[in-house]
């Protein structure tokens, strides 16, 4: 008894460290510094970051539900989605401060910031949104020639393991 009675303190005392930890506050000048890299990377404005992404999946939506919808309803629906998203966008980034703090010291964030200052630093943030893109247009491409693959695969190990009778 003696023995759980241990491991259930240890347990408790382990669990409460790990919560206060990731609830701990985030000091002025480290939330500042959080914000000055966050701008410098152009996370704070999403609007301008997401717009374009937004603005395809939801025509993609629309169209896949109504094949027939006059563009100026999806003109519409975009509109009113960018301003939700302009409304809510400094909530967003509350969320993501505590991301930043959990992931990066904040001596770490003071050297991303000198770091982004210098010319590779400046590279880097003037192509991340092309490479990023560039990279995720070769993972649809791919992803598009490995479904009817994977499909095929899957099929003939279902029909090998007997889940599926072969017709």
């Amino acid at each position: 008894m003696k023995k759980y009675f241990g491991f259930a303190i240890l347990l408790t005392l382990c669990l409460s460290f790990a919560l206060s930890a990731q609830d701990k506050p985030i000091s002025k000048e480290y939330r500042d510094d959080i914000m000055v890299l966050m701008e410098m990377m152009g996370a704070t404005d999403i609007v301008s970051n997401y717009a374009d992404v937004f603005r395809s999946i939801n025509e993609n939506l629309i169209k896949q539900a109504s094949p027939d919808v006059p563009e100026d309803v999806i003109k519409a629906c975009n509109e009113e989605g960018l301003k939700l998203m302009k409304e809510t966008q400094a909530s967003y980034i509350e969320s993501i401060l505590p991301i930043y703090a959990k992931h990066f010291s904040h001596k770490e964030i003071k050297k991303l910031i000198s770091f982004y200052k210098t010319p590779l630093g400046q590279k880097i943030l003037k192509t991340s949104p092309d490479l990023l893109k560039e990279c995720m247009d070769a993972g649809m491409k791919w992803g598009q020639e490995l479904v009817p693959k994977m499909r095929e695969r899957i099929l003939e190990r279902l029909k090998k393991e007997g889940y599926i009778k072969n017709e």
